[in-house]
């Protein structure tokens, strides 16, 4: 399953079928690697099998440090019967850094079946909300202070003490 490199025969552009000249090959591996998201693959009993450079970043993990299954925090059976009972989630999710720091992501999950459609692993992509999160507060906040600008503004124009 984590092998670095697997089989590629054909792509498909538009009605017809081409060879690729990759000397039939493509390193998967560095496809996982260098992806601009966080990548997590999870086991069927939810032990983390592999993750990529981004997702040790994200969870202040080094190249050489093993990763805790803890830290994605998937422990829920509620949220383990939905990772399995549907192909494709996406939702919120708390995560736990390596110096215990809980932070808010948007995981996509994706269930990966082999050819006989059994389930063999999940598929986690994290998507920082901590930017987003920040905006939202800063959006509300900036939306009270319209609000009591104009109430105060309104008020002005009702008052009788206005002089004109």
């Amino acid at each position: 399953m984590d092998k670095d490199v697997l089989p590629l025969k054909a792509l498909t552009f538009s009605s017809e079928s081409r060879s690729v000249s990759w000397n039939g090959e493509l390193n998967y591996r560095a496809l996982f690697e260098q992806a601009g998201d966080p990548i997590f693959l999870v086991g069927m009993d939810f032990s983390i099998l592999s993750l990529n450079t981004q997702a040790r970043r994200l969870l202040g993990y080094g190249q050489e440090d093993e990763p805790r299954t803890e830290d994605l925090n998937l422990e829920d059976p509620d949220l383990r019967k939905i990772l399995l009972g549907s192909r494709v989630n996406s939702f919120e999710h708390t995560l736990r850094r390596k110096d215990g720091v809980l932070f808010q992501v948007e995981l996509s999950s994706t269930l990966i079946v082999d050819a006989f459609d059994k389930p063999i692993f999940l598929r986690l992509v994290a998507h920082d909300v901590a930017a987003y999160k920040q905006n939202e507060r800063m959006l509300k906040r900036n939306v009270r202070a319209q609000s009591v600008i104009s109430e105060v503004t309104a008020s002005l124009f009702r008052s009788t003490n206005i002089e004109g």
